[in-house]
């Protein structure tokens, strides 16, 4: 019987497969909170806007965060997802203020993704 190690391309697999799985990963978070912010603002024939309730997602006025939102994968030394927004008051609506209560979209975002998250990493997108 004759054995042969094929550890770097085992190595190079297992790596493009996880990376693989991050990215799926990512733009399943990204698809969850922009539907989580689809929630409408006001428009020029309703503009009795109503800001949203503490704890609940942030209403969308110009869907400038809704847009924002991006996920992005470093893969080295060790591949590490990103999923999040640069508008600057998204951390002002996530984490609240000293005069507003918060309006998380992204922490709730992950805890749906926890069951994906392990789904994905250990079995794959079945």
């Amino acid at each position: 019987m004759k054995i042969a190690w094929h550890g770097k391309d085992v190595v190079n697999k297992v790596e493009d497969t996880l990376v693989n799985r991050m990215q799926v990963l990512g733009a399943m978070m990204v698809r969850d909170i922009q539907n989580t912010l689809r929630h409408p603002g006001p428009t020029s024939t309703h503009p009795q806007y109503a800001a949203s309730v503490d704890g609940e997602p942030p209403h969308t006025r110009t869907r400038r965060l809704l847009r924002s939102i991006t996920s992005e994968l470093d893969k080295r030394p060790v591949p590490i997802l990103r999923v999040g927004t640069n508008v600057k008051y998204a951390v002002w609506l996530e984490l609240g203020t000293k005069t507003m209560a918060a309006r998380p979209f992204l922490r709730p975002a992950l805890m749906r993704a926890r069951r994906d998250i392990n789904r994905l990493l250990r079995r794959g997108a079945r």
